[in-house]
């Protein structure tokens, strides 16, 4: 008797091969396509970080620009 975990070899007409092989294309192609797509989100991600990051400096600086004139406007006001 054979074991249960053995399992008999597969075999596949010659149609059936060729459609999983164009399957196996195809689903290469997309990887390659959404690993394109990756690489290219990555890239705007990064870009839009160091946006961000320009944009908080900005605003840093304008908030101690601010606190700087209004500090300078107090005395002014008594």
């Amino acid at each position: 008797m054979s074991d249960a975990s053995e399992e008999e070899p597969r075999y596949y007409s010659q149609a059936t091969a060729a459609a999983m092989d164009r399957e196996l294309t195809e689903a290469r192609v997309r990887i390659r396509q959404l690993e394109t797509l990756v690489g290219i989100l990555n890239r705007e991600a990064e870009e839009q970080a160091e946006r961000v990051a320009e944009l908080r400096e900005d605003v840093s600086r304008w908030q101690g620009r601010y606190v700087q004139a209004r500090a300078a406007e107090i005395p002014n006001e008594k």
